[in-house]
């Protein structure tokens, strides 16, 4: 961006010098654009997410559930977008999936906590109107949250308590993944939940 902006610079200044004061506005905008759009890029993020900006971006969400048999098969989808919010603070995953007659709208937000410095990641939906706050680790491009810290377990209809791990991965250039596990025994033992495949478009 840095080289675009400055070859255009150049370009304006030698046009300007036979040009018209209504043309010399036009090209005085088109530079302070360029000025204010070219801090915008991912490489813009703050080091804490700076290693996670393979998951920006648009992407067809695929959902795959378990068969029990340990083979999973297609079992919705859905779109996501991953952006940078708070001048490249934190990662918002932004994503609407369905399976079914059944639909889940959530907002996750990835960071580093300025005071702890410890990875974390704040998960809300719509439909059910939860918030809950995961704590994590990275290695690589691996991501992994678990809420096994929370206050709030979350409850089956059968009275049992659930925490969940999230395990993001970079499987190529234009394909991220995520894995979702469940506990019963507060993290012992982990049985598959569900897995996202995320495409970019």
């Amino acid at each position: 961006m840095r080289l675009i902006f400055d070859a255009f610079s150049q370009v304006i200044s030698l046009s300007l010098r036979n040009q018209s004061d209504k043309m010399r506005t036009v090209y005085y905008s088109i530079l302070m654009l360029l000025v204010m759009t070219s801090g915008l890029s991912a490489q813009d993020l703050t080091s804490g997410v700076a290693p996670y900006k393979y998951l920006l971006g648009t992407f067809k969400v695929t959902v795959y559930l378990p068969d029990g048999n340990g083979d999973w098969n297609a079992g919705g989808g859905g779109t996501a977008d991953f952006i940078t919010t708070l001048s490249g603070t934190f990662i918002e995953e932004n994503i609407a999936t369905s399976i079914g007659s059944s639909t889940l709208t959530m907002k996750n937000t990835i960071g580093v906590d300025g005071r702890s410095k410890n990875l974390r990641l704040i998960a809300m939906d719509k439909e059910y109107s939860t918030m809950d706050v995961y704590h994590g680790k990275s290695d690589n491009k691996t991501l992994v949250f678990t809420n096994l810290k929370s206050d709030e377990a979350f409850e089956t209809q059968n009275g049992e308590s659930l925490s969940f791990r999230l395990t993001y991965r970079q499987l190529s250039a234009s394909k991220n993944s995520l894995l979702v596990e469940f506990t019963k025994d507060k993290g012992k033992n982990w049985s598959p939940y569900a897995r996202q495949e995320y495409l970019r478009k």
